[in-house]
C-alpha cells in the first residue's frame, strides 16, 4: 500500500491534510446498506463505516450504490464535522467575548436614571413599612 489517497479526489486530500486528518487515524467498516438499490444493495457491502479514532468521530454513509463513492463520501462528511465543530467554537469564543464586553461597559444616562427611579421606589415602599411609635 505505497499511497493509500491514490482514490480520494485532491481537493479532499488537500482538506483533509488542512484539517489534520489522517488515513492512518481512520478505522473503515463495510456492511451492507438498506433501501433503493435492488440486489445491489444485498450482495455488496457499499455502506462505510467511517471512525477517526483520535477524535472518536464516527460516520455512517451509504448515499451511493458503490463502495468507492461512499468512501469518498465518509470523508467529506467527516471534514464537514471538523469544519462544523471549529465554526461553532469560533462562534462560541465570539459570543463570549461580546458577552465580557457588555459586562464590562458603562450602563447609559438612561439606564442609570431608571435604576436610580427603582431604588427610589424601593425605599419609598420600605418607608411606608416602617412602624409608627407614637
Amino acid at each position: 500500500m505505497a499511497n493509500r489517497l491514490s482514490h480520494l479526489p485532491s481537493d479532499l486530500q488537500a482538506l483533509m491534510a488542512e484539517l489534520y486528518i489522517f488515513e492512518t487515524d481512520l478505522e473503515e467498516q463495510f456492511t451492507h446498506s438498506s433501501g433503493a438499490g435492488g440486489q445491489n444493495v444485498n450482495k455488496v457491502a457499499t455502506c462505510v463505516h467511517l471512525q477517526h479514532n483520535p477524535t472518536g468521530t464516527r460516520v455512517k454513509c451509504s448515499v451511493h450504490r458503490t463502495q468507492r463513492a461512499n468512501r469518498i463520501e465518509a470523508r467529506r462528511q467527516i471534514c464537514q464535522k471538523f469544519l462544523d465543530s471549529i465554526a461553532d467554537a469560533a462562534a462560541e469564543s465570539k459570543r463570549q467575548a461580546w458577552e465580557e464586553r457588555s459586562r464590562k461597559r458603562k450602563p447609559s444616562p438612561t439606564q442609570r436614571d431608571r435604576r436610580l427611579q427603582q431604588k427610589k421606589l424601593v425605599s419609598q415602599k420600605k418607608l411606608g413599612r416602617k412602624n409608627v411609635t407614637e
